[in-house]
């Protein structure tokens, strides 16, 4: 079985992950052709904001990368792709290899892709804290930037 090409829209320093919004991609088989219209809501923040600590705006710039490893710049999404990156390191001593480059551990050879498929429900899945299932607690804030997205029209020609 063939997987099906998938077209994402998202903001410039935001990255496609796995538990990506499914309202923000599209299934695109081969021949078919999609007119998709968007509504786009940018983020205005007050110059002064930049000057408050990350703890009390609750939110980071995209260039503060602190700690981040995976990406350029930091967004949401490029922050639960370090916490995956960080989690695969620690449950299997590798990354998948379709993961952006970690560190010098590298990429997982057959056993540790076994190890990633065993490890499945921890790996793949996301939930806020407290909750008593597998899956990763991603301590990741919202971008500052990040604009709103929303379909006004997707229809298939």
């Amino acid at each position: 079985m063939r997987a099906k090409p998938r077209v994402y829209f998202h903001a410039p320093e935001d990255v496609p992950f796995i538990n990506s919004d499914p309202d923000q991609r599209k299934d695109v088989m081969l021949g078919e052709s999609f007119n998709i219209s968007i509504n786009v809501i940018e983020i205005e923040n007050d110059d002064k904001v930049k000057h408050l600590p990350v703890q009390k705006r609750e939110c980071k710039f995209p260039w503060e990368t602190d700690g981040l490893l995976v990406h350029e710049y930091y967004s949401y999404s490029t922050c639960v792709v370090q916490c995956h990156a960080e989690n695969h390191i620690r449950l299997c001593n590798c990354t998948h290899h379709l993961m952006p480059y970690y560190n010098k551990r590298g990429y997982c050879d057959i056993e540790g892709l076994k190890c990633l498929t065993d490890n499945f429900e921890t790996v793949n899945r996301l939930h806020a804290k407290g909750f008593d299932k597998p899956g990763l607690v991603c301590d990741c804030l919202p971008s500052c930037v990040e604009p709103e997205y929303k379909v006004i029209t997707d229809t298939k020609e």
